[in-house]
């Protein structure tokens, strides 16, 4: 038995359909978008903690210039608190331009809203009820620091 000459003999590579190529491509690409949804989801939950907690630190310095610094505004509680994410008004850019930055500097700006209660009697100058609507905006910047752009309190 003779052996075919190399040149004649033709070797069958398998090769894969165009159709797996193809779904494997997706796949990858899918799982790098779901990933990269995922980091900046939990960067945005990061944000918007960060911001919500100097809200509250922010409402409280508000709280005692308004009681004159007599310890309740440290026992205030904060209800029903909701953060969502808003634009800036000329308020707000002002109060980023006295900090020194801008808005191109902005991250996310986050406005935060709820109910602050206070215990005990509070002093009538201070224009405040045991339950006190609040709204504060804060700006969570490029460099993860965080501006307080507004506060209001009633």
């Amino acid at each position: 038995m003779t052996r075919p000459d190399a040149s004649t003999e033709r070797r069958r590579i398998p090769r894969l359909p165009l159709w797996v190529i193809g779904a494997a491509v997706v796949v990858v690409i899918l799982g790098a978008l779901l990933w990269h949804g995922r980091s900046t989801m939990q960067e945005r939950s990061a944000h918007e903690t960060v911001a919500t907690s100097r809200c509250e630190d922010a409402v409280r310095g508000e709280l005692d210039n308004r009681l004159g610094a007599n310890g309740q505004a440290a026992e205030a509680e904060f209800v029903d608190v909701d953060s969502r994410t808003t634009g800036v008004g000329s308020g707000e850019a002002q109060a980023l331009q006295d900090a020194g930055r801008d808005r191109a500097d902005i991250e996310t700006h986050w406005a935060v809203t709820g109910d602050v209660t206070l215990d005990g009697e509070l002093p009538s100058a201070a224009r405040l009820g045991p339950t006190n609507p609040f709204r504060c905006t804060a700006a969570v910047l490029d460099d993860d620091s965080v501006v307080i752009t507004g506060v209001h309190i009633n």
